[in-house]
């Protein structure tokens, strides 16, 4: 599991390129303006809620799959928990590639 994680506008995308650190990635905010036709202001709480579904769900799956995936993402709160239930195997798998970096 790889996180991308910050405040709006502050270089997540720019600087991270979520394909370099897994096959998998999910960016809600991509996803959020998708949903929204485009633009990634003013996004409405229902659209919101839809991402915020699709990314629990892509984070559960890819956990229970245990394979390694990437999110870029301006919430904090699900990932520690989620990290400590990600499979040894992976995990073991993240810390020899962020040996590497």
């Amino acid at each position: 599991m790889f996180i991308v994680a910050g405040p709006p506008g502050g270089g997540k995308s720019s600087f991270f390129a979520l394909p370099g650190f897994a096959d998998l990635a999910f960016n809600a905010g991509d996803r959020a303006a998708e949903l929204n036709r485009g633009p990634y202001e003013n996004i409405p709480t229902s659209v919101r809620d839809a991402v915020n579904r699709e990314f629990e769900e892509f984070v559960q799956g890819s956990i229970r799959a245990g394979i390694s995936f990437a999110l870029e993402t301006l919430r904090s709160t699900i990932t520690f928990e989620q990290a400590r239930l990600q499979p040894l195997a992976v995990r073991s798998e993240v810390s020899e590639r962020s040996k590497l970096r």
